[in-house]
Formats: structure tokens, C-alpha cells, sequence
């Protein structure tokens, strides 16, 4: 597990485990004060470390998940596959996709009005333009045209 302990000396994995430390951390005070039972610091630090390793794995699988559909990156179904038998997670995750995908639509929806109101500015200019009979020459000079 070579690549495991290069991961670790990356500023970016120190960054996400403070992260996740902090935010497991604060879920078990939570729970604490909810329960009446605190956490010592190693269940923290050991819920932190399993979280961790659950990503990796889960990274592992969605990049394996891809190659095998001969695609270079990662896509939603990919996703979709990894959490199948999780039917809470999914369900979260068919609701993001729709989201998103309605997001999608809108923003396309935009730029298509966009072009079209750029391309009835163009269209204006080429109809006075096709009605008028003269035209400019490579130079600049204008012809009439009969």
C-alpha cells in the first residue's frame, strides 16, 4: 500500500482529514450531549481514519467502474453503481441527478435565447445589408453593384 502513505504526505489529504476530524468531532458532541455519553479523542481519530479508508476504497471503485465502460473519467452512472445498495443514499443521489439535470436544462434553455437574440441582430444587419446595392472591396472602397 505504497500509494496510501504518498496520499498522506499530500497537503490536500491533510487538509480533508483535519476537515473530516473537526466535522466527525462535532457530530460526536452532538450525539454527546444528546445521549448523555461523550467520545474519547481515539474513537474520534478512529471514526475519522475508517471514514478516510471508506473514501478511498469508494474512489478506487468509481475509477475501476469507469475503466471497465471504457471511459476515461468518472460519470453519475458510475456513481449510481457504487451506492446501490445503500437505497437512502441512492435515493438522495436520484434526487441531486434530477436537480441538476433541471439546472442543466434551464442554463441551456438561456443560451439558446441568447443565440437566437444575437443571431436576430446579425440577421437584421445581413437583410439591410443584402438590400442595399453596393458592397466594400478588399481595400475599403465601396461598389455599386447593378
Amino acid at each position: 500500500m505504497p500509494e496510501a502513505s504518498r496520499e498522506d504526505d499530500s497537503p490536500h489529504v491533510q487538509q480533508l482529514r483535519a476537515a473530516l476530524h473537526y466535522a466527525i468531532g462535532r457530530i460526536c458532541d452532538d450525539v454527546a450531549a444528546e445521549r448523555g455519553t461523550p467520545f474519547r479523542r481515539t474513537v474520534v481519530a478512529t471514526l475519522t481514519e475508517a471514514a478516510l479508508s471508506q473514501a478511498a476504497v469508494m474512489a478506487r471503485d468509481l475509477e475501476l467502474f469507469a475503466q471497465h465502460a471504457r471511459r476515461a473519467a468518472v460519470c453519475a452512472d458510475d456513481v449510481k453503481l457504487l451506492v446501490r445498495r445503500s437505497p437512502t443514499l441512492s435515493a438522495e443521489l436520484q434526487r441531486e441527478a434530477r436537480r441538476l439535470a433541471a439546472h442543466a436544462k434551464v442554463a441551456k434553455e438561456r443560451r439558446r435565447a441568447q443565440r437566437g437574440r444575437r443571431g436576430a441582430r446579425g440577421a437584421g444587419r445581413g437583410a439591410s445589408a443584402a438590400a442595399d446595392p453596393r458592397t466594400a472591396t478588399d481595400d475599403g472602397e465601396v461598389m455599386e453593384l447593378e
